[in-house]
């Protein structure tokens, strides 16, 4: 009897750390959507002037469409910035009243861009 408690025992240590692990593993696939979104989500475009940028966080974008509300974007962990010629620049200095051209992809309801082109 004393045996079975001793296994009994021990087993249960394992089966909730093995329990734990896999929580952790879920957690990790979780916070890693945005930029796995990035690589495999169906790309899209869109144009327009810079309303409100907060750099590394988020982008307010007026495009015309949709009877002109502005569509909001959040930036990927690794944006790209080409000039109008398409030769990659340093990060740029994003400002309001800038035209701009987005690379993009949804996840989860959200825009991430992945790809800014300045415009002017």
């Amino acid at each position: 009897m004393k045996i079975r408690s001793l296994v009994l025992l021990t087993a249960i240590p394992v089966l909730a750390l093995g329990h734990l692990q896999a929580q952790s593993s879920a957690a990790v696939t979780a916070e890693s959507t945005p930029l796995a979104a990035v690589t495999a989500g169906e790309r899209q475009e869109a144009t327009g002037t810079i309303t409100d940028v907060t750099p590394g966080r988020s982008m307010v974008l007026h495009t015309g469409v949709n009877a002109g509300e502005p569509m909001i974007f959040r930036f990927a962990p690794e944006v790209t910035y080409v000039d109008s010629d398409g030769k990659t620049i340093e990060a740029a200095g994003l400002r309001k009243n800038l035209r701009v051209r987005v690379s993009y992809v949804k996840s989860e309801g959200a825009n991430i861009i992945d790809k800014v082109t300045i415009l002017q």
